[in-house]
């Protein structure tokens, strides 16, 4: 099992866990924490969400319920990579609640992106992805969970407006870099600083499309 600590994907390239460290990190409302600081609890913690979530994922009767979304044909692959993973940390998320433990967002930040890379492996070994775009989804399909968590917590009160406006920001800004060719992942821990474009006016050009979009 992966630590918290930069832990690379498994199978792939240091992709989630590792360079998306800091994506939307606002979603959850935290700042992901250095690595030195990583408790023993919060890593057992970390271990016992991924463990439940690899556990459901490859379930017998669960798998298949994750398979019939991610199968789903009228969205992207990464759309539906993205709900599996919010639903299953929300889900945990809950249940801790309902037993009166709190899971730290940075704990649930790092295991969502670990989280992924099983979903995206699952989906490859049922031929629903193909191996050669898994790297790609497994980005855009955390930062997919990423905002449909972040969405779901704003509407049951765990995270502000405020919170929720940052991480549409840090969403446009992996989009403007994607548009530049530059590695979204990076450009949103970075705040952007490699965009030729300024990031708020990223953010402000997304907010615009997305409008423009929706017409």
């Amino acid at each position: 099992m992966a630590t918290m600590q930069k832990a690379p994907a498994p199978g792939m390239q240091e992709t989630t866990a590792d360079v998306i460290q800091n994506q939307a990190a606002a979603d959850m409302g935290v700042v992901p924490e250095q690595e030195a600081n990583v408790s023993p609890e919060e890593q057992e913690m970390y271990d016992t969400v991924v463990n439940n979530a690899v556990n459901f994922i490859t379930g017998e009767e669960s798998s298949q319920t994750v398979l019939n979304i991610l199968n789903n044909k009228s969205v992207p692959a990464e759309q539906n990579v993205g709900k599996v993973v919010a639903q299953i940390t929300k889900a945990m998320q809950r249940s801790a609640e309902a037993a009166n433990t709190e899971i730290p967002g940075d704990v649930l930040f790092h295991a969502g992106a670990e989280i992924t890379e099983y979903v995206v492996d699952l989906a490859v070994d049922a031929g629903i992805v193909d191996p050669d775009e898994a790297e790609e989804i497994v980005q855009k399909g955390f930062m997919t969970a990423v905002d449909m968590f972040g969405q779901e917590s704003l509407n049951d009160g765990t995270i502000t407006p405020e919170k929720m406006e940052k991480a549409k920001v840090d969403m446009a800004i992996g989009q403007e870099a994607e548009n530049e060719g530059l590695d979204p992942m990076q450009e949103i821990a970075s705040g952007g600083q490699n965009l030729r474009m300024n990031p708020l006016a990223a953010g402000v050009q997304q907010a615009s499309r997305g409008m423009l979009g929706a017409r």
